[in-house]
C-alpha cells in the first residue's frame, strides 16, 4: 500500500496589520511634538549665485568677497517661527541607521546624530511653514535657549560673531605676541551691536570673545528609516525629520576661512 500525504501546503503569508491602524494619527504626532517640543526660527536656504560666476576664472566655488553668503555658497531667509523637537538617531534602533558601531579596541561608540522633527501643523492648526518647504541646507535657531561660545577672532579681519540670535558677551581676551602673554580686553575697548562687534586694538591682534547666543543648526540630509518618511504612510501628513549639525561644525566643513566670520 503506497501511503498517500496530505497537499503540500501554500506557502506561508505572514499576517501583516494595516499601517494606517498602527501609525500614530498626525493630528497625536502634531499634538505630543507642539507640547513637548522646543520654540525653534526656521531660515529658508538658498544657493547663492556667486557660486556659478567667475570667480578668479573658476566656477563653481563661492566668491569669498560675496557680502551675501560670505564665501559660504548659502544664505538664509530671516527666521520664521514653528515648534520642533530635537532628538538623537542612536535612540533609535533602525537598521539604515545605526546609532552605534563596535570598534575592537575602544569598544561601542555612539554614532550620534542629533535630528529635528518638524510637525505638518503648529499648536493653532496652522501649517507649519517648514513642512512643505524645509529642506537641506536650512537653518534651525533654537529661540529660547543659550548655549555659551567661544569665538577667535583677528581685529580688522573678523567682523561677525557666527552666532548672532540673543547676543551677550561675556569677557574678550587678547594675545600679545610680543611678551607671549594674554590679558583681558577692557569693555571699553570693544562695542557689540547683534552679532557685529568693533574693536579700538590695532589691526591683527588675536582675540577669544567669550559669549552666549541662542544655538543654530544646519540640516545637512534628510532622515530616512522612518515609517512616516516611506510610502507605507498612506498619505497621512506626519512629521518631517533632518539630520542636523551645528553651525560652527557645519561651517567648519567648508573649509573657507572666510566663511566663519560671519553670521547666519
Amino acid at each position: 500500500m503506497v501511503e498517500s500525504f496530505p497537499p503540500y501546503p501554500d506557502p506561508f503569508t505572514p499576517w501583516i496589520p494595516s499601517l494606517k491602524d498602527v501609525l500614530i494619527p498626525q493630528t497625536v504626532m502634531d499634538a505630543v511634538n507642539n507640547a513637548t517640543g522646543m520654540n525653534f526660527g526656521w531660515c529658508k536656504a538658498h544657493a547663492c549665485p556667486c557660486t556659478v560666476g567667475q570667480n578668479n576664472g573658476v566656477s563653481g566655488t563661492p566668491d569669498p568677497r560675496c557680502k551675501t553668503c560670505f564665501g559660504r555658497g548659502t544664505y538664509w531667509d530671516d527666521p520664521i517661527d514653528f515648534v520642533g523637537a530635537v532628538s538623537f538617531m542612536h535612540t533609535q534602533s533602525a537598521p539604515d541607521e545605526p546609532g552605534a558601531i563596535m570598534d575592537p579596541v575602544t569598544g561601542r561608540v555612539m554614532r550620534a546624530s542629533p535630528v529635528i522633527t518638524i510637525p505638518f501643523t503648529n499648536s493653532d492648526g496652522s501649517l507649519c511653514p517648514a513642512w512643505p518647504q524645509g529642506g537641506e541646507k536650512d537653518a534651525f535657531i533654537e529661540t529660547d535657549g543659550l548655549s555659551r561660545f567661544q569665538t577667535p577672532m583677528i581685529v580688522g579681519q573678523d567682523l561677525y560673531l557666527p552666532y548672532r540670535q540673543n547676543v551677550t558677551v561675556n569677557s574678550v581676551t587678547s594675545y600679545d605676541p610680543i611678551n607671549h602673554v594674554i590679558a583681558p580686553v577692557d569693555p571699553e575697548d570693544y562695542t557689540v551691536s547683534g552679532p557685529s562687534i568693533t574693536f579700538s586694538l590695532p589691526e591683527g591682534t588675536g582675540v577669544v570673545v567669550d559669549y552666549y547666543a541662542s544655538l543654530v543648526y544646519v540640516a545637512w540630509r534628510v532622515a530616512g528609516g522612518i515609517p512616516h518618511m516611506r510610502p507605507a504612510g498612506l498619505g497621512a501628513n506626519l512629521p518631517r525629520r533632518f539630520h542636523i549639525q551645528t553651525l560652527d561644525v557645519w561651517l567648519r566643513t567648508l573649509n573657507n576661512p572666510n566663511a566663519l566670520g560671519a553670521p547666519i
